[in-house]
């Protein structure tokens, strides 16, 4: 997956969370949020190019939407600085 397909996705899903909203007449968004998950082979292998940069762009585009994260990892490729990214954006490994 690309960083455009992955910011294809998060649109689709604001997209869909608010076509919902709007066709059933809710006026509150999920008080748990929503997920995304990473996973299949080594998701950590994408740190940089997919995991970081999308999860930047679900907080900076979609401010107001609380979305969850999760990372399906073996744990080898983790550092203190990814492990400091994920506990300060509702990351789950």
């Amino acid at each position: 997956m690309t960083f455009e397909i992955a910011k294809q996705a998060v649109d689709q899903l604001y997209y869909n969370i608010m076509k919902i909203k709007k066709d059933f007449n809710i006026d509150h968004l999920s008080h748990n949020g929503y997920s995304i998950f990473f996973f299949g082979g080594e998701p950590l292998l994408c740190y940089d190019s997919i995991i970081k940069p999308t999860i930047e762009y679900c907080k900076e585009k979609y401010p107001e939407i609380f979305f969850n994260y999760n990372v399906t990892t073996n744990g080898t490729l983790l550092t203190e600085d990814k492990i400091e990214f994920f506990t300060n954006n509702n990351v789950v490994l």
